[in-house]
């Protein structure tokens, strides 16, 4: 990583300055697909809020709890929750929350405005990194359908 370079920024050697970010000759292009400050859920009470909800999509190893919001304008915000207790290895733990958030990045468009947090529920046994996509995926997808059916009904009324 390149000091003074935002992090999920593209960057490469460039002769022409493309935006006024220019540092030391290397162009800094921000295609929006990083996953910012704003697209997280960061305090406990809005874990709590999501969680009184009650309402959850249920997986074989994930639970995708959620809570629409009214449309604000800022979009869906993730929060994850994978705990020591299922995934002794810290490694294991980081990479099942990167998948997570590059899912999640990738769909966040098509969720609307909701909070969503997505907790490891059981030991992911034998799951290598593209099961645990594909279920996430699987969640997301779910939760995207359960949106839009709620939204053709509210347009019914």
């Amino acid at each position: 990583m390149r000091p003074g370079v935002p992090r999920g920024a593209t960057v490469w050697a460039c002769e022409h300055v493309l935006r006024a970010d220019c540092h030391r000759g290397l162009a800094i292009i921000d295609c929006g697909q990083s996953f910012s400050r704003r697209s997280r859920l960061t305090r406990t009470d809005e874990y709590s809020f999501v969680f009184d909800f009650r309402r959850a999509l249920r997986g074989d190893v994930f639970m995708l709890h959620y809570l629409p919001r009214p449309a604000v304008g800022l979009g869906a915000r993730l929060g994850l929750v994978v705990g020591k207790r299922l995934v002794k290895s810290a490694v294991r733990r980081n990479l099942i929350k990167r998948l997570a958030r590059e899912r999640f990045r990738r769909r966040r468009e098509g969720l609307g405005s909701c909070d969503v947090v997505l907790r490891l529920s059981a030991r992911p046994e034998g799951m290598d990194r593209n099961k645990i996509s594909a279920e996430i995926d699987l969640l997301l997808d779910r939760l995207e359908s359960r949106r839009k059916r709620v939204a053709k009904d509210e347009e019914r009324w």
